[in-house]
């Protein structure tokens, strides 16, 4: 890419070998040019390739020359890192075609072209670009909210197109969830993710086609996952957790002032790292120094271990056909790992998929059974989530009772939690466990038990993005 240089209040730009602007007033040289930059070079370097690889190579490109003229250091971590913040902030990541031309000159003008800013200004341009970037987000924000004179609901985008994530509750029911974009795909060795920005739950978490969780309501499923068993044990110190790369499990736990060490195991360390990067709001529980995590199959982590934890908590993806995850739900799985890998006293709980009238026996009724064929109690209990469009479901478990009541729940609330739980309190964590007739007769009746041989259990719900007219 050409350098630029600015002479007697006049702007001389090399664009595509040529020289140009001389005449110009200097405010409009400097931006035509940079604008010309840009095209030259897009046209010059990616005109010819695949979009994708194109983005690719641009922001590439555009890291390599910014540390080239910006002088910083190549090597140094946190540089490294103040450009990657800057380019999430351009949007120079998973964008349409149309749109990396602009993202690439804000880009260009904020980091490329003011060479001889010390540090500190550097931070502060960014800074300034974070601010411009927000408002232009509210900008469309409010562009995409439906006016006055139009009904509820009427698409008021300029292309008239609703793009929709659908979830299928049964073969003919649907669930939808209207999108303003799709933020971010990727796929790593075991799992594909996409990151969407919905109109009404904030950016969602999607794996392998699977509605993980949302910004507005995640905390639903991470207070019921965790707090439950947390409270029910009598003196937890240890917990260690399946799965939940992305922080929000471990932030619930975190909560207990009483914890004292805490183990994400990830076998995902790219979905981990996007999640992270994407849904933000567990950025101070991941640097707590009680926190440690590693990226192993869980199975192999926990047998090699020579800890017991006081709770063990499974927050694993869906169990689906050919998954690497599957083996984690299986009754030689719980017998033979797990549950040597408790203290005395100690307690698993685990995510056990859907459990509303129309899907609860797809997964969530075998899982119950088959925690039930290793562990002396088990209680499941539900949760309406909202962006599920659908009850979710929970199994806890253990060698020894877990009966306390709605006052001795809050109770152990007030002692131990610090701050305020968004959603759970005792009354509701008992509520939780009482199942509607339709579930409890199916959990009394379920005969299905998961092992290696039937460990390919799939949801009934078949979900993806689509665009409507």
């Amino acid at each position: 890419m050409t350098i630029a240089c600015f002479l007697s209040g006049a702007a001389i730009f090399t664009v595509g070998g040529h020289l140009s602007y001389l005449n110009a007033a200097p405010q409009q040289a400097r931006i035509k040019a940079r604008k010309d930059l840009v095209l030259e070079t897009l046209k010059r370097k990616y005109g010819y390739i695949p979009p994708q690889e194109a983005r690719r190579m641009a922001r590439n490109d555009l890291v390599k020359e910014t540390f080239s003229n910006i002088g910083f250091k190549k090597h140094r971590s946190e540089d490294s890192h103040l450009l990657e913040e800057a380019l999430v902030v351009v949007g120079i990541e998973n964008m349409d075609s149309s749109s990396i031309m602009s993202s690439l000159l804000r880009a260009l003008t904020v980091l490329l072209f003011p060479m001889f800013l010390t540090r500190n200004e550097h931070y502060f341009e960014l800074e300034l670009l974070e601010n411009y970037m927000e408002m232009e987000i509210q900008e469309q924000r409010e562009q995409n909210e439906p006016h006055e004179d139009e009904p509820a609901g009427q698409n008021t985008t300029k292309d008239n197109v609703h793009k929709w994530f659908e979830q299928e509750i049964d073969s003919n029911v649907k669930w939808c969830l209207a999108l303003n974009r799709v933020v971010f795909q990727g796929a790593s060795e075991f799992q594909n993710l996409i990151v969407l920005a919905t109109k009404r739950f904030g950016q969602a978490l999607v794996i392998d086609g699977h509605l993980q969780n949302t910004e507005m309501d995640e905390y639903i499923y991470h207070e019921s996952l965790v707090h439950p068993a947390l409270l029910m044990h009598n003196e937890p110190k240890t917990v260690f957790i399946m799965g939940g790369g992305g922080g929000s499990a471990a932030r619930e736990v975190l909560k207990h002032n009483d914890i004292k060490k805490v183990i994400i195991c990830d076998i995902d360390s790219e979905i981990a790292n996007w999640s992270r990067r994407y849904m933000t709001s567990n950025h101070e529980a991941l640097n707590d120094e009680r926190l440690r995590t590693v990226y192993n199959d869980a199975k192999d982590e926990l047998e090699k271990s020579e800890e017991r934890f006081d709770v063990i908590v499974g927050d694993l993806p869906d169990p689906n056909e050919s998954k690497p995850c599957n083996s984690l739900y299986t009754k030689s799985f719980y017998g033979n790992v797990v549950k040597p890998k408790l203290k005395e006293n100690g307690i698993f709980v685990t995510q056990a998929g859907p459990a509303g009238i129309l899907t609860h026996k797809a997964v969530f009724s075998p899982i119950y059974n088959t925690i039930k064929q290793v562990f002396s109690y088990v209680i499941a209990y539900t949760a309406l989530v909202p962006s599920y469009g659908d009850s979710y479901g929970w199994i806890m478990a253990s060698d020894e009772p877990m009966n306390l009541d709605a006052e001795q729940l809050n109770n152990r609330i007030g002692e131990r939690i610090r701050g305020e739980l968004s959603y759970l309190d005792g009354p509701l964590i008992v509520a939780q466990t009482v199942l509607n007739k339709t579930l409890k007769n199916s959990l009394k009746e379920e005969t299905r038990i998961l092992t290696e041989e039937n460990e390919n259990v799939g949801f009934m719900r078949q979900r993806g993005v689509r665009s409507e007219a």
